[in-house]
């Protein structure tokens, strides 16, 4: 039990990455015939190997294993320019974390990796029903563990997201998604982890996402804080190269709404068709 939930804590700081849009954790131990397969796949997700991670972690009756593997699923098309790779790949993920939920129903990583999957099959279908899931699956995660730094942003990007693509008055009336509520869950993120770089990176692009002045000097102040930080994981490197693009754009001089659209196209599983709100 206790080296289950000294994986459950270790896993626990990859779970925003793919909702916050992003993919992420602190340097794994180096791939070796003594590891057991969810600790393989995890090092090849930390060095940005996503089918490796994928092959690894899609093992029978191992649940953290299939959930690094819908991670890696997402991570491996995010940024793709094929929309049916896209579709597939989320699709893909959706039944890797369905999966690991029915062996490991309460693991709140197992849970925010199907909040993930959800959440990018409903941003690329327009899908109601999807959106509602992932929401339901955060709340879960939230349950077990209302503390955990991830499932706190994973809410938080929840209702950015909905925001964002629905904007402010559907996201309001259909979903109960609010702009406030995505920033007081961030607040509250860092709050209980205030040196997590995947979670302020990910605040920051949100906050740009969300194009107005008086989140502006907030989120370039975060955006410097990730660029100044020591990046340890291809995720935590990719975030910090996004904030890097982007306070490059806003030192050339480009306006909030050059910069929101900037912060749109650095998004997984982005289309650049986010609603103003």
């Amino acid at each position: 039990m206790l080296c289950h939930l000294r994986i459950v804590c270790r896993l626990w700081i990859f779970g925003l990455a793919l909702i916050l849009g992003l993919a992420e954790g602190p340097i794994g131990a180096t791939p070796g015939l003594a590891q057991a397969p969810n600790s393989l796949a995890q090092s090849a997700f930390d060095e940005g190997r996503w089918r490796d991670a994928v092959r690894l972690g899609a093992m029978p009756q191992d649940p953290l294993g299939m959930a690094i593997a819908a991670q890696a699923e997402l991570m491996s098309y995010a940024y793709s320019d094929d929309l049916a790779a896209q579709s597939a790949a989320v699709d893909r993920a959706v039944l890797l974390a369905d999966a690991a939920k029915v062996l490991a129903p309460h693991d709140p990583f197992v849970l925010l990796q199907g909040a993930a999957a959800y959440g990018f099959r409903a941003q690329l279908n327009r899908s109601r029903r999807d959106a509602h899931m992932a929401r339901q699956l955060i709340d879960a995660a939230l349950w077990q563990a209302p503390d955990n730094a991830y499932a706190q942003a994973a809410l938080g990007f929840w209702h950015g997201r909905t925001v964002l693509g629905a904007g402010s008055f559907a996201a309001r009336m259909v979903f109960d998604a609010r702009r406030s509520s995505a920033i007081e869950a961030f607040e509250k993120a860092l709050a209980l982890d205030p040196d997590n770089l995947v979670i302020r990176s990910g605040y920051a692009q949100l906050l740009v996402r969300f194009g107005k002045n008086a989140h502006r000097s907030a989120a370039l102040g975060h955006l410097r804080w990730v660029v100044a930080a020591s990046a340890r994981t291809a995720l935590e490197r990719h975030m910090q190269e996004n904030a890097q693009l982007l306070l490059a754009a806003q030192d050339a001089g480009a306006d909030p709404k050059a910069l929101k659209q900037l912060a749109d196209d650095l998004a997984p599983f982005s289309d650049s068709s986010a609603k103003e709100g």
